[in-house]
């Protein structure tokens, strides 16, 4: 009776194992240290020697280190110290490729990167009086966030536009071609515009 008691009991005890080892697994692959953590132990209280436990355990603590770098990244974000925080991300994305949202984090500071050299390029453009330049690096930005809520930036590519008309109509002789190339930058001045009486 006893015999057959030990052995009941181990057939239960593995098949509670292999649940929990199951449980951790998906919790893993989701993304999950923190409850991954607290079934390891678990399953450590039930059986230490229980065969996957070292590699559950080692999945674990390197999953529970990229959550601490991840959430580092995340409050450099936050402070905006987003050089620091980019390099951190990239290191994520190398060691587990596609882990939570971090190749979408990457993505969104590389952009606004991309937005702030054009605008700088635009801002000392203005500064050179090349409406050519101010019109490309401001529409450049505006193309990859046409949302950017940038009050200066509006301005000056208001004053480019105008200017650029300015430029190409003061010619002595213009072609066909300048003359639609003003009208469209016209087109363009007028959209950014507020439309009132008084502006008409």
């Amino acid at each position: 009776l006893n015999k057959k008691f030990t052995v009941k009991q181990l057939e239960m005890e593995n098949a509670q194992l292999t649940s929990l080892y199951s449980q951790a697994e998906q919790l893993l692959l989701a993304g999950q240290p923190q409850p991954a953590a607290e079934i390891v132990e678990r399953i450590r209280s039930i059986n230490p020697e229980f065969e996957n436990l070292e590699e559950l355990t080692s999945r674990t603590e390197d999953l529970l280190r990229l959550e601490s770098k991840y959430m580092t990244a995340r409050n450099l974000i936050a402070e905006n110290k987003n050089n620091e925080a980019l390099n951190i991300l990239i290191e994520i994305e190398t060691e587990q490729p596609g882990l939570w949202d971090v190749s979408q984090q990457i993505a969104s500071l590389e952009t606004s990167f991309q937005i702030a050299k054009y605008i700088e390029e635009g801002n000392a453009a203005f500064q050179a009086g090349n409406w050519e330049q101010v019109i490309s690096a401001y529409e450049n930005a505006l193309k990859i966030d046409p949302e950017i809520n940038d009050r200066i930036m509006k301005e000056q590519l208001l004053k480019g536009y105008l200017n650029k008309i300015i430029s190409m109509l003061d010619k002595e002789k213009n072609s066909i071609e300048d003359i639609e190339n003003a009208e469209e930058y016209y087109r363009r001045a007028v959209s950014m515009t507020p439309q009132s009486k008084a502006f008409a």
